[in-house]
């Protein structure tokens, strides 16, 4: 197995990338930048701030496994990674539903503040 459940890591397999694309005029986009993300498929959610600072959730097809909670700075550069067990105590992590690939560990609304600083989301 590699990072992720079903997910074996090859020498030849990138993890994603997140584009950023600023609007040019009624019909065109620009490509700003491109960031690297962690995730090897594919993160579940992303937020963007109005500055381009991104928040990613979970990965595709392995909710709750490896990097769940991800910031990124606007450049590009890792701030910080959290796996499910620097969220959560051992005893709350085994109450959480789980499927064949995948822990359920939040569910209902997600957000970043109006502050662009502060993101929310609801917990199982």
């Amino acid at each position: 197995m590699g990072r992720n459940l079903g997910l074996r890591r090859r020498k030849n397999r990138q993890t994603c990338a997140c584009r950023i694309l600023s609007r040019t005029g009624r019909q065109g986009y620009r490509l700003e930048r491109t960031i690297e993300l962690l995730n090897p498929v594919a993160p579940v959610d992303v937020f963007v701030s109005n500055g381009g600072d991104l928040v990613t959730l979970d990965n595709w097809h392995n909710r709750g496994y490896g990097a769940v909670l991800v910031l990124y700075h606007a450049d590009g550069k890792l701030v910080k990674v959290y796996k499910l067990a620097d969220l959560f105590p051992k005893s709350e992590l085994d109450s959480f539903p789980q499927s064949v690939s995948s822990i359920m560990w939040h569910k209902g609304p997600m957000y970043l503040d109006q502050d662009q600083k502060s993101f929310y989301h609801g917990i199982s």
